[in-house]
């Protein structure tokens, strides 16, 4: 019966179905989705081996399979199924685009997303002044963190280890806390107008903190002692990343310029002028060699990040873009707008391939999910949370 099923197996199985040809909700734009399928034995394929064996062997046959672990693909389903929040969101199988739980706690619009370094949880940040964290696979609600007195506008969880939260806000402030008990440790209060953004070196040791006083300020993320002011912008700065090497730091600004300047002594920068209007997000590729940014000439560009030089110009989008973030592979960036959408791009290309909108206002915040890279968390104006498949 070993040879049966053997030969049972090398059957030829049922072509599988793109993710474009299953019903999608909601539906796709133009653009076919990249196929991230994986080479599986396909459940037809286990039947008919099943069938062959039965006929052979029987019990024994049954046994011999119980002994080799063949099964259907993990998380297989319905493709028409509602997921619940208790079904875990990594099945490869469920329709590009799909929600898979909309988290509504937060009582305010919600300007900050963030996932934990290693995928289990999320934390957002809201206009109703918390910071709150979830569970990233149910949307159970884990810990909030009150300790602001403003609008919260921006959140990062600490390198490597994830145990600690730093989070930017209305109130002038940039606050580090315990991301599990919500205790603060120490709140920073070099600026003097609204932090936009908080990025951690990725090692760990410093913050960076973007503010509307036009300053980039790093600071040491134990003891708060200031390291290094940036004065390069002319206008509120809104954004703020570590390039994955820590040698430097990406500012994004009102002032239509996305600044690239050493991390250590802010100096030898390179300015990028590929905008027009204010530049709202910027994000490093995973490999540190390329820059994305978008803003309220409604596109997003993809550039060499040591020189400047324009690669892609995505369009579509009909209002500002508010935030990008790439795929953890580097093959995708997702970008969030005012227009209420998150879209997906293929970087080889600059092709769309996905365009997601079940938002009813703003977007504010796109993430992609670690490690796999199969699910983004966006959040939103209209209040919620809302984790969909992306791939």
């Amino acid at each position: 019966f070993a040879n049966a099923l053997e030969q049972a197996c090398r059957l030829e199985p049922y072509p599988l179905a793109k993710p474009s040809s299953r019903p999608s909700n909601p539906p796709a734009v133009p653009g076919e989705p990249q196929a991230w399928l994986k080479h599986n034995l396909s459940r037809r394929t286990v039947i008919r081996g099943l069938i062959a064996l039965t006929a052979v062997g029987g019990a024994g046959a049954l046994a011999w399979l119980g002994e080799h672990n063949l099964s259907s693909p993990t998380g297989a389903q319905s493709p028409n199924a509602t997921p619940t929040p208790t079904i875990k969101p990594t099945s490869t199988l469920s329709p590009l685009g799909t929600t898979l739980y909309i988290y509504q706690r937060h009582k305010g619009e919600v300007k900050a997303v963030a996932w934990s370094p290693d995928g289990t949880r999320i934390a957002s940040g809201s206009a109703d002044q918390t910071v709150q964290i979830w569970d990233a696979t149910t949307g159970d609600h884990v810990v909030t963190y009150s300790g602001h007195s403003a609008e919260v506008k921006a959140v990062a969880w600490s390198p490597g280890d994830g145990k600690h939260m730093a989070s930017g806000s209305l109130d002038t402030t940039v606050q580090v806390w315990d991301a599990f008990t919500g205790s603060t440790l120490l709140t920073y209060r070099g600026h003097s107008q609204v932090v936009r953004s908080v990025a951690w070196s990725p090692d760990g040791t410093r913050i960076a903190s973007a503010s509307e006083d036009k300053t980039v300020q790093v600071w040491d993320a134990f003891t708060g002692s200031t390291l290094l002011t940036y004065r390069g912008h002319s206008d509120k700065v809104i954004t703020v990343a570590w390039s994955p090497d820590g040698a430097r730091i990406a500012s994004a600004s009102f002032d239509g310029t996305v600044q690239v300047w050493n991390a250590t002594t802010g100096g030898n920068p390179l300015v990028y002028h590929g905008h027009h209007g204010p530049v709202r997000a910027v994000a490093w590729s995973p490999d540190g060699q390329h820059l994305a940014s978008g803003g309220a000439d409604m596109s997003v560009q993809v550039w060499v990040a040591t020189l400047g030089q324009l690669i892609h110009t995505y369009s579509g989008h009909r209002q500002d873009v508010q935030a990008v973030a790439w795929s953890p592979d580097g093959t995708s960036l997702a970008s969030a707008s005012f227009d209420t959408t998150v879209r997906v791009w293929d970087v080889p290309t600059g092709r769309p391939v996905y365009t997601y909108t079940h938002h009813s206002n703003q977007v504010w915040a796109v993430a992609w999910s670690p490690h796999d890279g199969q699910r983004i968390a966006s959040g939103s104006i209209d209040g919620t949370v809302q984790v969909w498949q992306a791939v």
